[in-house]
């Protein structure tokens, strides 16, 4: 979830002088109600490989996988995060 907040919504704002994004109501998060009911979690068990984590090695490819994906639904490719429909 916070990959996908990271690649759909997260963007620290500013001007010449400031950062304008000063406090989280203001500050554009995937929020609750966005998320799904219920995430489907695969948990691989393969000993002896080094340590990652759980959640952590899906952080990088997560922007990727969504740009690919909606390259395949549209044709077009997207390169600015947070992704939005003015992409």
């Amino acid at each position: 979830m916070q990959s996908l907040s990271w690649t759909l919504y997260e963007a620290v704002h500013f001007n010449d002088t400031r950062i304008l994004s000063a406090d989280w109501s203001a500050y554009p998060i995937l929020r609750f109600s966005a998320v799904p009911d219920s995430v489907a979690v695969h948990v691989v068990d393969n000993p002896g490989s080094p340590y990652l984590g759980v959640a952590e090695a899906a952080q990088g490819p997560t922007a990727g996988a969504i740009a690919n994906a909606f390259r395949h639904a549209t044709g077009k490719r997207i390169h600015d995060l947070p992704y939005s429909a003015d992409a």
